[in-house]
């Protein structure tokens, strides 16, 4: 419709005709029905509900039966249902006529609308059926008796366990492991000395009539021993350093000491005599270790007194020896000590070695420590000069011009250990005193070695 063509005016109302009839005025023709104007959508729907109508199936087919083992427990099974017969005792078939009494009703044709859907969704989440749980199988007899063997076992280690701690001999043991020096005492024979090996001792010892010699010797297989004028204080010379380094390893088992610790290098701790940290700069910072090292294997005066002073000084080290048994051993100066102020005796020296020998005073760790350091001592010109090349020695020397000294500890090819230590004052610097050390300490090993005739 085009705007210059004219819209066809409403039908007046019933109303409005009347009273123009009223008036006179003639009736307009009724005006041509307009076709219903329809949205395309709607067309589009119609047209698809009309071919559908055409497309509906004339003549019922039934459904194609499943396999029994593919059905769904949704299935109506028709089969299945039994409708009770009418009064008279008969059925009605399909045909509508009356059957046997018993007899199944046939099943109706179906379409597909007419299919039951049994099951709906009722908008709601099923929730997960819970498998059963598996019944719990009866526990055999056998399995009791293993429980009850088992059980047994663990209050028999109970029992004994409580009887072992209230055993007083073994209450003793504990004791005894606790005190390492009474369980030495203990375990080994009373202590005798060897009067064949302090004869020769004592003839190699005459024609040096003016030197004052102390020997103590302790064979540690049999716990017999030598003494002569061990007990005799002694300038220590550089003796003390073995103490010394047994008071650091005793701190670095305990933790109070690292190995790997720096150690500054004070202008307080420089010494002359041997070693070579006197000549590294003041406020220099050390290792701990390499500290002690070069204490027993260059006989360093400097690296001393850098652990004295680690270790608490002078007087703190004293209260260290006395509690180890140590009564004439002690510091009065630091190092060096020229003029033999520092004191200690043979006797407590080897007792020293005897107790890291037998673990009394240092874990293994740290025992080992002490017996490889001191075994790589450079200066081998007393006590290693006596025995052979086979045999080893751990051994600390000292020498200032008045004394010379040695405590080691021997070890013989054939595996006999002993514990040693000679100290010889002298004139100033004489040099004879230190073969006399040499040949006691020959003698000694002599004496000792397998085949001796000891």
């Amino acid at each position: 419709m085009t705007d210059k063509e004219e819209r066809p005016t409403p039908k007046p109302s019933f109303e409005i005709r009347k009273k123009q009839a009223a008036k006179g005025w003639p009736e307009k023709p009724d005006l041509p029905k307009q076709p219903r104007r329809r949205s395309p959508h709607l067309r589009a729907v119609e047209s698809i509900h009309q071919k559908s109508r055409q497309q509906e199936p004339t003549d019922w087919e039934p459904p194609v039966k499943r396999p029994a083992e593919q059905k769904s427990k949704d299935d109506f099974s028709w089969t299945k249902l039994q409708v009770p017969p009418p009064p008279g005792g008969q059925s009605l078939g399909s045909n509508g006529s009356r059957s046997a009494k018993g007899a199944k009703f046939d099943k109706p044709p179906e379409t597909p609308e007419q299919t039951p859907n049994i099951k709906k969704d009722s908008g709601r989440k099923e929730r997960p059926r819970r498998s059963p749980e598996p019944t719990p199988k009866p526990t055999p007899r056998i399995l009791y008796l293993v429980r009850l063997v088992i059980f047994g076992i663990g209050i028999g280690a109970i029992t004994g366990t409580i009887l072992s701690v209230a055993d007083p001999a073994n209450q003793q043991a504990n004791t005894s492991q606790a005190n390492p020096t009474s369980a030495m005492t203990t375990a080994r024979p009373n202590p005798t000395e060897m009067v064949d090996l302090k004869a020769k001792i004592a003839e190699v010892l005459k024609p040096a009539a003016k030197f004052q010699a102390g020997v103590f010797v302790v064979d540690l297989d049999n716990n017999t021993f030598v003494n002569i004028n061990a007990d005799t204080p002694y300038p220590a010379a550089s003796t003390i350093k073995f103490p010394v380094l047994v008071a650091f390893l005793q701190d670095v088992d305990s933790g109070k000491v690292s190995l790997d610790e720096n150690l500054i290098l004070e202008r307080k701790h420089l010494a002359q005599g041997s070693g070579d940290l006197q000549e590294q700069p003041a406020n220099s910072r050390h290792q701990a270790w390499v500290v002690a090292e070069k204490m027993m294997i260059i006989s360093d005066n400097t690296a001393t007194n850098m652990l004295i002073d680690r270790l608490g000084g002078l007087e703190a080290l004293n209260q260290r020896f006395q509690s180890w048994g140590l009564t004439n051993t002690k510091f009065q100066a630091l190092l060096p000590d020229l003029g033999g102020a520092n004191l200690s005796t043979p006797k407590e020296l080897t007792q020293l070695m005897v107790m890291i020998e037998q673990g009394s005073l240092l874990s293994r760790r740290s025992r080992d420590r002490l017996l490889d350091i001191m075994q790589r001592t450079e200066n081998r010109s007393l006590l290693p000069q006596g025995i052979d090349k086979n045999a080893k020695i751990a051994h600390k020397t000292g020498n200032i011009a008045t004394l010379v000294a040695d405590v080691g500890l021997v070890d013989l090819p054939s595996g006999k250990r002993y514990a040693i230590a000679i100290m010889v004052k002298r004139p100033r610097n004489d040099q004879q005193a230190l073969e006399l050390v040499r040949q006691v300490s020959r003698t000694i090993y002599t004496h000792l070695s397998p085949g001796s005739g000891q």
